[in-house]
């Protein structure tokens, strides 16, 4: 059962943004693939937000923490968006069992801002590297 994303939508089906055309395509000229956009929410029109690493001020009482925030459409339906953790660019591995929601503020646009703790060992390793991987299902 899916909610209604506007006023009047449709609940009990999809009402979701369109799926990109092209989803390798870069339509709005920003440099990144429309997927990638449509999965952000950075399709709407609205101002941009990317994915970002924060030392502490995004988990209070924990100024130590490494702390990844991405925003997620909440009207992109058919995708999953996927994390990768490498320490060398050689090796990559799932993030899912490296991170911890910290929390998840709506920005009151259909998107939300999700904050996730990366766990040690990963968060001590002096060079860090992610990647965002956008599955269309």
């Amino acid at each position: 059962m899916y909610t209604s994303l506007q006023p009047g939508g449709n609940p009990g089906g999809e009402d979701g943004a369109t799926y990109p055309s092209e989803p390798l395509g870069d339509a709005n000229g920003n440099g990144e693939p429309d997927l990638i956009d449509f999965a952000l929410g950075n399709d709407l029109g609205l101002s941009h937000v990317f994915p970002a690493f924060s030392r502490g001020e995004d988990d209070p009482g924990r100024e130590d923490s490494l702390v990844l925030t991405v925003p997620i459409s909440l009207a992109a339906d058919g995708v999953e968006v996927e994390f990768q953790f490498s320490t060398d660019l050689v090796e990559w591995q799932d993030g899912t069992a490296h991170l911890e929601l910290v929390s998840t503020k709506p920005l009151g646009d259909q998107r939300v801002l999700c904050s996730w703790r990366v766990k040690p060992p990963l968060r001590n390793q002096p060079q860090l590297y992610m990647r965002l991987r956008v599955i269309g299902r």
